[in-house]
């Protein structure tokens, strides 16, 4: 059956269980998809006396298309269209915005467009590209966004004309309350607390400090060069304008100190005795963002880097007296068309039009708040009205990359009374999935862990270009993790053995992923590979001990499940909802600890020796190119050869007493392995979600065991008995019979059928001498 009828049965199972469609949202792959391959804003800087205050709207939008494109590496006349959305701007900046687009480099044959749908602008010009792609009118776009509210704030938000007919009609008056006062609405309405909205917009300016503190913002800031104008007074007390060359980099809004107690001494701006103020407000800024869609046909033909997948988009209306609950119908409308969960979003990025609307929405929907702006919000950060949508754009794919997780959410409210809410799926290249099993109790908390774990290793992984497809959890007695085909799947164990709702210790899941990662390098477990490990605890320990937490990975990397968690090294909780952050000096103590104890480690192991399992590694080599297809690809044929033919030349195996035991341990399990039919079955007490794993568990327990899949000519044909010898003929025999089962040129990503590949096991820490193992995949 064709990958597209899987994910069309997919969808309509869905439909009728009403179930979550996650899975199949992330492992959806179709040449008409729409991707984003481009997401670049400038800073955010205060309008009126910020670092833009001297720069026109369409200077900014020129920086903002044209970093988009070189980020894309496209030439700009491949752009079809490019849809910008405005709401201040004379005539929407149409005019300049042609004019600017120009400046940029893209040539007349580029059409261009303004959009104004109030805050949501920005994201409505994106839908407006996605949509434009989806229907075959064009390969690719450019949704952007831009504001100047130092030019054209003020009078300028309102109409300056209204038909008197048309405002005597009914509700009409609610269309034209000032901003403010629908925040004031939705606190008195919904009871939301001036305590409550100060506290909130605190931790916007705390996170989006933290943020700044840790570069988190770098990956979508395109840095602006600045003539900045100012007036100063010579010797002779004379006024005189100067002009200084500036670099602009970082947002302006974040202030340092802003705490509850101090937001709560400002007076409220709208109503006497209202609650909305200039600290728990949005700021007024300038700034423009840029977003670069394709089909991923095109993308693909012209070797551009796919960061996400466009989803869909939902824009619903509410009153506008209240406009700011927009959210709080138009996410659920999105996920409702996706057959998503409100849980099934990794993160949520919720313009804070206003604390009280923010609030009242979160609640509304039940949001967990450790998934909302991670990175802070529009009061810390600033809301230029039509760049908004496109700049959440570019954070939220910049922060599902950092924390390696795959689904999220823009939504904002607009100013004439409604919600607009857009979905993305990452495409993250170094771990793509990560799972868990949800069968076991506290899965939730697995999967938290393991989420921890790709955050906490993803330098060491972007320093070496190693992709993961899948990180995944298993549980099998003897086994702690299991690296197969050079790390196109990794899969850890998280939990005792003696007790499954137990987690083992942080340091331990830590070393256990480093030894996976080792055997991308070196795939027996000889001094080769031990130095590659012993040179990967030595990346890791340099990353903690720069002060590297992973930050950012929940609200502020830190929450890990409930308040009475285990404390492992560095001070990170695991199992603790409210665990500090690791201070530098406790994590470089940890760090030289864990240094010194693998130290220790591998002296006792390193005068084993080892056996190559699969070939370089385990097998196939992972290609770094974007689509992320194999570059190389052993058959099972091959690679159960090439099994066979290390009889010759293996002498030691890992943990053996000695290389004759060794050999003749490895070649009965081999000759049990292969001499009986293959059939796809869960033989583990623990296997990940579509993944049958077949190993065994320490060598005292090894026995024959079914563990293949095949025809009847399979079982006539392949029954080697465990007495034969693993000659030539046996062999031969052998491949063709398993070749005879693979469907014609089987790949991995082929999504074909199930497909068979030799796994490498790993004896980490327990260094338990361990089996050849045999891997089905069920894609």
């Amino acid at each position: 059956m064709s990958s597209h009828s899987n994910n069309r049965l997919g969808q309509i199972k869905g439909h009728f269980t009403g179930g979550s469609q996650r899975e199949h949202l992330i492992n959806h792959r179709h040449p008409d998809d729409v991707v984003i391959v481009s997401a670049v804003r400038t800073p955010i800087c205060r309008a009126g006396k910020g670092g833009f205050k001297d720069m026109y709207p369409e200077d900014l939008l020129a920086v903002a298309l044209k970093a988009a494109a070189e980020r894309a590496k496209i030439d700009p006349k491949v752009v079809n269209d490019i849809q910008t959305g405005n709401v201040l701007q004379e005539l929407g900046g149409i005019k300049v915005g042609r004019a600017a687009m120009f400046c940029a480099g893209f040539p007349y044959t580029t059409t261009y467009g303004v959009l104004n749908r109030q805050c949501s602008s920005g994201l409505q010009a994106c839908n407006y590209i996605a949509n434009a792609i989806k229907a075959g009118e064009l390969d690719v776009g450019i949704g952007a966004g831009v504001e100047s509210m130092t030019h054209d704030y003020g009078s300028k938000s309102m109409p300056s004309r209204i038909s008197s007919a048309i405002k005597a009609g009914p509700g009409v008056t609610d269309v034209f309350y000032p901003m403010g006062i629908t925040s004031e609405n939705v606190a008195s309405d919904f009871k939301i607390t001036r305590e409550d909205q100060d506290l909130f917009s605190a931790d916007s300016h705390a996170k989006a400090l933290k943020a700044q503190e840790l570069g988190l913002f770098n990956a979508e800031i395109v840095p602006v060069k600045v003539q900045l104008k100012s007036t100063v007074k010579d010797e002779n007390g004379e006024e005189k304008q100067i002009v200084k060359e500036v670099i602009i980099s970082k947002d302006e809004g974040p202030r340092p100190g802003s705490t509850p107690e101090k937001l709560a001494k400002l007076k409220p701006v709208f109503k006497k005795d209202g609650s909305t103020t200039a600290g728990n407000a949005s700021q007024v800024s300038d700034g423009a963002a840029a977003v670069v869609l394709m089909r991923r046909s095109k993308a693909e033909e012209l070797g551009c880097t796919i960061l996400a997948r466009w989803c869909g988009a939902r824009v619903v209306g509410c009153p506008p007296r209240i406009m700011g609950i927009g959210p709080a119908v138009a996410i659920p409308a999105v996920l409702d068309h996706l057959k998503l969960n409100v849980d099934d979003v990794d993160i949520y990025e919720l313009n804070e039009a206003f604390a009280s609307q923010a609030l009242y929405c979160i609640r509304t929907i039940g949001l967990k708040s450790e998934k909302v702006n991670p990175k802070g919000g529009a009061i810390a950060l600033g809301h230029p009205l039509g760049m908004t949508g496109a700049r959440q754009m570019a954070t939220l794919i910049s922060q599902l990359h950092h924390t390696n997780q795959k689904i999220g959410v823009i939504s904002m409210c607009y100013g004439i009374g409604g919600g607009m809410a857009a979905v993305i799926m990452s495409s993250n290249d170094l771990i793509s999935n990560i799972t868990c099993l949800t069968s076991k109790k506290n899965h939730e908390e697995a999967l938290r862990i393991l989420k921890k774990v790709a955050t906490m290793v993803r330098p060491i992984m972007k320093a070496h270009g190693w992709k993961t497809t899948t990180l995944a959890e298993f549980y099998t007695k003897g086994l702690l993790g299991m690296n197969t085909n050079s790390g196109w799947k990794i899969q850890l164990c998280l939990r005792y053995h003696s007790d499954e709702n137990r987690f083992l210790p942080w340091e331990e899941i830590i070393g256990t992923m480093l030894h996976e990662l080792a055997h991308n390098i070196r795939g027996p477990h000889d001094e080769k590979f031990y130095k590659a490990l012993n040179d990967l605890n030595n990346e890791y320990d340099k990353v903690i001990a720069s002060g590297y937490t992973g930050e950012g990975f929940d609200s502020n990397g830190q929450r890990l499940g409930t308040k009475n968690g285990r404390v492992g090294p560095g001070g990170m909780r695991l199992g603790g909802a409210i665990g500090a952050a690791s201070p530098t000096a406790a994590a470089r103590a940890a760090a030289v600890l864990a240094a010194e104890k693998r130290r220790q480690v591998n002296e006792m192991m390193l005068p084993a020796g080892g056996r190559k399992l699969g070939g370089g590694g385990g097998g196939s080599k992972i290609d770094s190119t974007a689509n992320g297809f194999w570059e190389q690809w052993h058959s099972p044929g091959e690679l159960a050869t090439m099994a066979a033919e290390r009889r010759a030349k293996d002498q030691i195996w890992c943990g053996s007493s000695s290389a004759g035991d060794s050999q003749e341990m490895e070649t009965n399990h081999d000759r049990a392995s292969i001499s009986t039919p293959i059939k796809a079955q869960n033989f583990q007490q623990g296997v990940s979600d579509k993944t049958v794993s077949i190993g065994s568990n320490a060598p005292e327990e090894r026995k024959p065991r079914t563990i293949s899949a095949a025809s009847s000519k399979a079982k006539r044909e392949a029954s080697l008995d465990q007495g034969q010898e693993l000659n030539d003929t046996t062999v031969k025999k052998l491949k063709s019979v398993i070749s005879d089962q693979s469907p014609a040129n089987d790949r991995p990503m082929s999504m074909t059928a199930h497909w068979l590949e030799w796994a490498c096991p790993a004896c980490t820490l327990l260094n338990r001498p361990l089996s050849l193992q045999l891997q089905t995949i069920v894609l």
